[in-house]
């Protein structure tokens, strides 16, 4: 009797032994699951809203892609399909949901910028485990507005990373508005409605928690500019330490035509490349680049920025913005068919306005604060005219990466 009992006791440590390696083995590959997931959604699908991701990469509520992970341009090397992913000893899947304390309970549409992913696993013995993460963090925006928006014009916010936010409200006049990705407001969204790129309809989310826009300082970057357009007028040439007076003839392509406030112009002689940065506004109505050679200029400026006629720009080389304006910025053009009048980072400390037929490869954020002295007020209010179109493909100097915000196991 003593060896029976001593049998079946060692039989159940065994027996319990086993079960916690294989239970053991099933977090691991859970767990393996939620790694794979965090990587798509930090990288491949950044930009893709939580509402994009909860519906699916048909767009369609009700479908059976809901919150899956396949589609929205992955390859099938990185996908992880409804039926599992194959991992280490057994298969993950990874499903995604609406956040519990998403206040307004409406599934597959997201409000807080919180959504729910829960990833399961079994082993090939039959293990089974289970585990939830929150996903937190708004998508990187191809547009952001930290006030309200007008858009009177026909325009387009494409690209992987094609989303547009105010922190305000929406005023939307025109009829063909094309938005890829997200589209949503703090405020209110209308009266017209936006559609995808393949012509269903977009529906704007409104009430959305704020987007946070960073503040940059341009006049931070003069430290290590090409070029530094100085108040008094002469311009500093970092490389050798010289100075060259710009107040009577430009130096550079660029010369100081006003002192109250301070204006800088861009003049199409002797034209350089390079990064500049400004103390006071500046204006460009010349045609610098061509389609197949844009004309590589970074514009840091203490005050507004104008940029007209119909040039072609990319960042300089070594950095990744276009425009960063301690004011407004007011652009306009009318590219080739193809090409980008702009590529790299706009940003304004204060409003935005957008005319004519523009195209942007970057990101374009609005402080929307109020202009400050020096500043010249170039417009009002952030406004997209035209037929602007703007391509974001999560590339530059702002990016927000989503954030775990708790792991648990499931309900």
């Amino acid at each position: 009797m003593l060896a029976v009992a001593i049998y079946s006791l060692s039989d159940i440590e065994a027996r319990a032994t086993k079960n916690r390696v294989a239970s053991a083995r099933a977090t691991l590959l859970a767990e393996q699951g939620a790694a794979h997931a965090h990587r798509l959604l930090e990288d491949s699908l950044r930009g893709v809203s939580y509402t994009q991701l909860l519906r699916g990469s048909d767009g369609s509520a009700g479908t059976s892609d809901d919150g899956v992970l396949v589609g929205h341009g992955l390859s099938a090397e990185v996908e992880i399909p409804a039926s599992g992913k194959a991992g280490v000893g057994g298969t993950y899947k990874v499903q995604l949901s609406d956040d519990p304390a998403d206040p307004d309970g409406v599934n597959l549409v997201d409000r807080n910028y919180r959504i729910r992913a829960r990833c399961s696993a079994v082993t090939d013995e039959g293990a089974k485990a289970a585990i939830d993460l929150i996903f937190y963090g708004p998508p990187s925006p191809a547009v952001a507005i930290d006030g309200d928006l007008k858009i009177s014009g026909d325009m387009g916010v494409v690209g992987k990373c094609g989303s547009l936010q105010a922190n305000g409200d929406i005023e939307i006049g025109a009829s063909a508005v094309v938005v890829a990705g997200h589209l949503g407001a703090v405020g209110t969204v209308g009266p017209k409605v936006v559609k995808y790129p393949n012509g269903t309809t977009n529906a704007p989310a409104t009430g959305m928690p704020p987007i946070p826009i960073p503040d940059l300082n341009p006049l931070d970057r003069c430290a290590t500019a090409d070029y530094i357009g100085q108040a008094d007028g002469w311009i500093r040439r970092t490389s050798d330490n010289s100075l060259h007076n710009a107040t009577s003839n430009s130096r550079f392509g660029w010369k100081r035509s006003g002192t109250g406030p301070i204006k800088w112009d861009f003049e199409d002689v002797s034209k350089v490349e390079g990064t500049f940065c400004f103390t006071g506004n500046v204006y460009l109505s010349a045609n610098p680049g061509l389609p197949s050679d844009p004309f590589a200029l970074s514009i840091y400026a203490s005050g507004s920025v104008e940029i007209s006629g119909n040039p072609y720009l990319e960042p300089a080389p070594g950095d990744s913005v276009t425009i960063v304006s301690g004011g407004d910025v007011s652009i306009s053009g009318n590219p080739a068919a193809g090409a980008n009048n702009f590529e790299g980072l706009i940003y304004a400390e204060s409003q935005c306005k957008i005319s004519g037929n523009p195209s942007v490869a970057g990101q374009l954020l609005c402080k929307d604060k109020a202009n400050d002295a020096g500043t010249v007020d170039l417009v009002s209010i952030n406004e997209f005219s035209g037929a602007a179109l703007i391509s974001y493909d999560c590339t530059g100097a702002t990016r927000w990466r989503p954030q775990v915000f708790w792991v648990q196991p499931p309900d």
